[in-house]
């Protein structure tokens, strides 16, 4: 349910900024649409950041699990 909220917040903050965007006439619409972008850099930095430390964690016990086993056959 988390993840899909997510989805739908990240569209529609998307769609937000192209319209806001649109329209270079108003000072409002772009002050809205490059803080939708803004947001949206935010949150994809965020996911990158867990990403990586997910793949670093991962890494971390493959290596503990390699060292576990070198020592078992010595």
């Amino acid at each position: 349910m988390k993840q899909r909220l997510a989805q739908f917040g990240v569209i529609f903050l998307g769609i937000e900024a192209w319209v806001a965007l649109r329209d270079t006439t108003s000072v409002v619409s772009l002050v809205i649409g490059c803080v939708c972008i803004a947001i949206l850099a935010c949150c994809f930095a965020l996911r990158v950041c867990r990403e990586i430390q997910t793949i670093k964690k991962d890494n971390k016990q493959a290596r503990d699990r390699q060292e576990a086993r070198r020592r078992e056959q010595q």
